[in-house]
């Protein structure tokens, strides 16, 4: 009888296939999907290159995420940078220092020096000092002083022309204003506007108006000019006042300046009063007004007697201040 029987080398064949048998095990890929990867089971030298074949992918995949958060990351980095700040090879450029306004100029060691000077919108004035007298020297300005000194406030211009006249005031009188010169401290009153004074006593509005004459020809009428004439002259001379007034009028608007006049104040003339005079420079000063100022002694003096004296012209030292005070407001109107 006769039996078949497995030979080694068959055996040996059967069990190399049963270890050889494949498996296939899904695995993650890039893309987010599932990568078959073949298994082999059987002997050990089988086993590690299988284990090999899993974590090459796997290691890939982890690198290439970190590629792309890093690419994530710089994207937002250089959103967040201002227009301007990357050069022309696209690396950023080094931010400029901030800077700083100041409103003046910073010194060598970083201190702020002094303020400068401003310079006032109104003319230049002279410096603050004492008080200096001058007397006139020409013949047409005999008896006449000029008086400078330091602070106080200018003068403001009155007319809409623009003025080409120097800044000052120049008063031209009889003996009233020799008063006014001699004791009524104007200058003061002024503060730094320079101030000339023309008088003499005894004069009439003819001689008053040869000085004014000579300071136009010098080219010395300044801005202001005021007049304390005609209480040496009769009512009966109306007319020339009224000529004198206009022409000063006439100057003061072609230079851009101002004319001021007085009332009169002193005892009729002839039988006949002074109101027709004083109306005459009320009405001249009220109809130009851009030009013209008043002082109106007499509506001051019918209101405080007391400011002139017993011959009812002149004044003492208080009636004197007052008038000048009364000058200065003028000179400012």
């Amino acid at each position: 009888m006769t039996s078949t029987m497995p030979t080694a080398a068959s055996m040996a064949g059967c069990r190399m296939g049963a270890a050889t048998a494949a498996t296939t095990t899904p695995v993650a890929g890039a893309a987010g999907g599932t990568t078959p990867v073949q298994q082999t089971s059987g002997g050990g030298g089988t086993d590690a290159a299988a284990g090999a074949a899993l974590t090459q992918p796997t290691q890939l995949v982890a690198a290439l995420q970190r590629v792309v958060d890093a690419i994530t990351q710089l994207v937002k980095v250089l959103g967040q940078l201002p227009a301007g700040t990357l050069g022309a090879n696209g690396a950023p450029t080094a931010a400029a220092p901030p800077t700083i306004a100041t409103s003046a100029p910073v010194a060598a060691n970083g201190s702020a020096p002094a303020a400068s000077p401003t310079a006032s919108t109104d003319a230049a004035q002279p410096a603050a000092g004492p008080v200096t007298v001058t007397a006139a020297s020409s013949a047409a300005t005999a008896g006449a002083a000029d008086v400078r000194a330091g602070g106080g406030a200018p003068v403001a211009p009155t007319s809409a022309a623009t003025s080409s006249a120097r800044e000052g005031v120049l008063l031209i009188g009889d003996s009233l204003t020799v008063g006014v010169r001699d004791m009524g401290d104007m200058q003061p009153k002024l503060g730094n506007v320079p101030l000339t004074i023309d008088a003499k006593g005894g004069i009439s509005l003819k001689e008053g108006m040869r000085r004014y004459d000579a300071h136009k020809a010098a080219g010395e009428l300044p801005r202001v000019v005021e007049i304390g004439l005609f209480t040496n002259n009769s009512p009966n001379q109306i007319n020339e006042l009224k000529t004198a007034i206009e022409k000063t009028v006439a100057d003061a608007r072609a230079r851009g300046g101002r004319v001021v006049w007085a009332t009169i104040v002193r005892p009729n003339s002839g039988g006949k009063s002074y109101d027709e005079v004083n109306q005459l420079i009320r009405s001249m000063a009220q109809n130009n007004s851009d030009v013209m100022g008043l002082v109106d002694w007499q509506a001051m003096v019918a209101a405080k007697p007391g400011l002139v004296g017993s011959d009812h012209v002149h004044s003492g030292k208080s009636g004197y201040q007052v008038r000048a005070q009364a000058y200065a407001d003028a000179a400012r109107a």
